[in-house]
């Protein structure tokens, strides 16, 4: 079992509510009082205000974008269910504090990251734990001044989507990626 109650879904502490994986999109509204943004091609999901991860202080953004030409890596994005959130942290200051926080509290309770991209955005890493069915991550909104944590689960079905986004990787591959290893990552 995860910590966090993830294997079944984001637990927004400040409302005592557990958003399920696998909600469908369109009935995010139903928990808690979040903000619905449509715009062209997407909506935006947002619960501001948040506690999450056993404290952390957070905006909540799920999103779907229903444009089949995107990123076939992020696919989690497009999916017509909820799969993925990033947690924007607050304060609203991409910090090296913030994000050593957020790190240390995330490695306290998910053990060692798995990988990591020494230079994600403005000199700082993006840190990565693959679960049995999560990925998190931990690391500054690229070409933004923000901390996010990103959670990524991994659906039943869609399978050709994920074949798609297979391919994807074994064309582009993982980019910069490297293995992580105790002191690797330094903010």
């Amino acid at each position: 079992m995860l910590p966090f109650q993830l294997d079944l879904g984001l637990y927004l502490e400040h409302i005592e509510t557990l958003v399920p994986w696998g909600t469908a999109v369109s009935d995010l509204q139903r928990f808690g009082s979040p903000v619905v943004t449509q715009k062209a091609g997407a909506v935006f999901t947002e619960w501001r205000g948040s506690r999450c991860l056993g404290g952390l202080i957070c905006k909540v953004c799920a999103c779907r974008l229903v444009d089949p030409a995107g990123d076939a890596s992020a696919y989690h994005i497009f999916l017509p269910e909820f799969h993925w959130a990033d947690l924007t942290l607050g304060p609203n200051a991409l910090t090296r504090d913030l994000l050593r926080r957020a790190f240390r509290h995330l490695d306290a309770h998910l053990g060692p990251p798995h990988f990591f991209y020494a230079d994600y955005y403005a000199g700082l890493p993006s840190i990565w734990w693959e679960l049995d069915t999560m990925r998190v991550r931990v690391g500054p909104v690229y070409g933004a001044d923000l901390g996010s944590v990103t959670l990524q689960h991994e659906p039943a079905g869609f399978e050709e989507v994920k074949r798609q986004a297979a391919a994807w990787r074994a064309e582009h591959g993982v980019g910069a990626r490297e293995n992580y290893k105790a002191g690797a990552v330094a903010f």
